[in-house]
């Protein structure tokens, strides 16, 4: 193939020298009349055999006019690809820490803003006194007692005026709380008048009624004036089985009213 492409670059060279030498000779002008340029005779003589033999490949079949497509190399499989230029790293994303914060939230969240509180089983968002329908006065747990009767037996009949006596199987589950006016003026009590109903939760699974009494002193239906900076003693009897006054771990009033359901862990 070489011998062929280089016995036909010659014939061109030959046939290039042959109209040279025939536009040298003639005098005569055509449509491809070539003016020479001024310069030395072995310059004019290269630029019409560049000339001529451009006319002569333009007829050759296996001269391929027009531009040349260069192909891409393709590697060869088994020849060792350049792997020099390193890899983009890949962040890893980030994990919680010791305390199980994201770095860069932390408690407060991911904007940096305090964390909402939300109620939930063991929470109330009022106060005791709200959820009773007498928020201007302070509702405190203070303790509880387990008897047979309440008031206690031993108080006079002239002051015992009413008192309360526990079934056979039963006892009596008294609880206490403070009940504080804590402004500047006297104000009258009534927890009587609101529409709520009082539970008692005994170990998340034992749920008592609160039993409405004519006790001088019943939270429920407490109704009198209290003078500024005043407490009184007051208390919410429930029934309870002999088989639960040892075994009471956990105790949460329950204060259901027409804005729904209010719990308070008491113990």
């Amino acid at each position: 193939m070489n011998f062929l492409k280089k016995t036909s670059y010659m014939r061109v060279r030959a046939a290039a020298a042959g109209v040279m030498l025939a536009f040298m000779l003639s005098g005569c002008n055509s449509d491809d009349d070539i003016i020479l340029a001024e310069g030395t005779e072995d310059e004019q003589l290269k630029l019409v055999a560049e000339y001529a033999a451009g006319v002569l490949l333009k007829y050759d079949r296996s001269h391929s006019n027009g531009l040349t497509v260069a192909v891409p190399e393709i590697p060869i499989a088994g020849e060792p690809v350049d792997i020099s230029e390193p890899l983009p790293e890949e962040t890893a994303p980030d994990m919680p820490g010791p305390s199980g914060d994201i770095p860069g939230q932390g408690p407060e969240g991911p904007q940096g803003g305090p964390e909402p509180l939300e109620g939930g089983p063991g929470q109330a968002a009022v106060s005791i006194g709200q959820a009773l329908g007498i928020p201007e006065f302070d509702v405190v747990y203070t303790g509880s007692e387990i008897k047979d009767s309440y008031p206690d037996t031993s108080v006079s009949e002239d002051v015992m005026l009413f008192s309360l006596q526990a079934e056979p199987g039963e006892k009596l589950l008294i609880l206490h709380f403070d009940l504080a006016n804590n402004t500047g003026a006297d104000l009258k009590c009534s927890p009587i008048e609101s529409d709520v109903k009082i539970r008692l939760m005994i170990n998340e699974s034992e749920r008592l009624n609160q039993q409405m009494t004519i006790l001088m002193n019943d939270l429920k239906s407490f109704d009198d004036t209290i003078a500024s900076g005043e407490s009184r003693d007051t208390v919410l009897v429930f029934y309870l089985d002999d088989t639960l006054t040892d075994s009471i771990e956990t105790m949460s009033l329950l204060i259901i009213g027409p804005d729904g359901e209010s719990t308070f862990p008491l113990v």
